[in-house]
């Protein structure tokens, strides 16, 4: 749930998983206050700052069973209590609107603190029933599991600026710069994995939009965007941040009096640095130096009638290797299917002894993809359907929703998942 992959399990021929979650939380937001600038009475800065608090619990249970022999065990990892005791967030934000000449600016700056410990207790496996197994005859190769107690704290720290210019009536530019600061810090590492290295991480992400109002009715915008990622995984190797470049230009419309509106885009990008699991040694990593993605897509936002509303979308995305020292170039990468798209759609009640009382249901749309880096096989599509029901008032809000209502077998994926929500505000 953090990012982090804590010593990866081998692949066994045969598995069965349970889990059992629970979340709750707080989030308080301070209301807005506004200064005025008294050397110019144009200038007002509203400033806004808000602190969450959340507790995550949740237990995994994974009986994993290779080929029945008579001197091997069978091998039940529990990860016991994963449990995130202070998931915190501050925030404080400035933002402002003025004019310098003829351009209208709306600006916004702030700062972003975050707190994340993670702690982690296992059992381990009999290691001595790993020794006498027939690697030879057997389908999965079973590796000894050792793991113990230890606490992995992340804490991050992101300070932001953003700036949406007004040039005339009809263009306008959107720059947002971030740099994020990102402090690993694991203690109680027992001496079996002391060899696990730590990698501190800063990064400046910025992204640039320009948009040109053509009528009323319709728009076209350039999009170019640099993101620098830590790579989400304990390792005893350091491992390069992954870096993507993007390339996003687009048309938008709206139409039936503004009720509906649609976006036609297309996407390049290119990721520099990212690993995948090796198919041969579920252990290992394997890095590409290089990949390259192309969508097309498509879509449609509306209100049908007040209360219900749609949304359908579609995307065309090809993404493949194009560089890489270990793996033949042009390859497709895998698990990203070349088509996909969807339909969901609400209706709340708008008035009467039950208003507040909502109701949305959608359908989800995967292709075929390539199951394995090394494309050797592919994963088939599936149709994914979704409920849910909600129900609002005054200042709490209570959903239900069901994911995978037909429990569609995927990979990877949730099966049929049952989630309860209550929100209050106070």
């Amino acid at each position: 749930m953090l990012g982090l992959i804590l010593l990866s399990q081998p692949a066994w021929a045969d598995s069965e998983k349970e889990n059992c979650d629970a979340e709750g939380g707080m989030l308080f937001d301070h209301a807005t206050q506004t200064l005025r600038d008294h050397r110019n009475p144009n200038i007002n800065w509203a400033i806004a700052n808000s602190f969450q608090a959340a507790y995550v619990n949740w237990d995994t249970v994974e009986n994993c069973h290779g080929k029945k022999r008579s001197r091997q065990k069978s091998r039940e990892f529990d990860f016991d209590d994963y449990s995130l005791n202070g998931f915190y967030v501050l925030e404080l934000s400035w933002s402002n609107e003025f004019k310098t000449g003829t351009l209208q600016h709306e600006m916004g700056f702030g700062i972003e603190l975050n707190k994340f410990p993670f702690l982690l207790s296992a059992k381990t496996t009999d290691t001595q029933a790993d020794k006498q197994f027939n690697f030879i005859n057997s389908t999965t190769i079973p590796l000894p599991f050792s793991l113990a107690d230890f606490t992995s704290r992340q804490n991050s720290l992101s300070l932001y600026l953003e700036n949406k210019i007004a040039i005339g009536k009809r263009l306008s530019m959107f720059f947002e710069g971030n740099l994020d600061l990102v402090i690993n810090d694991i203690t109680d590492l027992p001496d079996e994995i002391s060899n696990i290295s730590q990698q501190d991480y800063v990064a400046f992400n910025p992204e640039l939009e320009i948009s040109y109002q053509l009528s009323d009715s319709l728009s076209i915008y350039t999009n170019l965007s640099y993101s620098s990622l830590p790579v989400p995984k304990i390792s005893s190797s350091l491992l390069k941040p992954e870096i993507e470049n993007g390339l996003e230009v687009g048309i938008e419309t709206e139409f039936f009096n503004d009720r509906f509106s649609a976006t036609l885009y297309l996407y390049d990008g290119i990721q520099r640095n990212v690993t995948f699991t090796n198919a041969n040694d579920p252990e290992l990593e394997v890095l590409t130096e290089k990949q390259k993605s192309q969508d097309i897509g498509l879509e449609i936002v509306g209100e049908i009638t007040p209360g219900w509303d749609f949304i359908l979308y579609y995307a065309y995305t090809k993404a493949r290797i194009a560089k890489s020292s270990e793996l033949p170039v042009d390859s497709q990468v895998p698990n990203i299917a070349s088509h996909s798209g969807g339909f969901w759609t609400t209706y709340e009640i708008q008035a009467g002894t039950l208003q507040g009382l909502g109701f949305g249901g959608g359908v989800r749309y995967v292709g075929d993809r390539p199951g394995n880096i090394e494309n050797s096989f592919k994963l088939l599509s599936y149709w994914q359907t979704d409920l849910a029901v909600f129900y609002q008032r005054d200042n709490w809000k209570a959903a239900l929703s069901i994911e995978n209502l037909f429990d569609v077998d995927y990979f990877e994926g949730k099966p049929l998942t049952v989630l309860g929500t209550i929100l209050v505000e106070f």
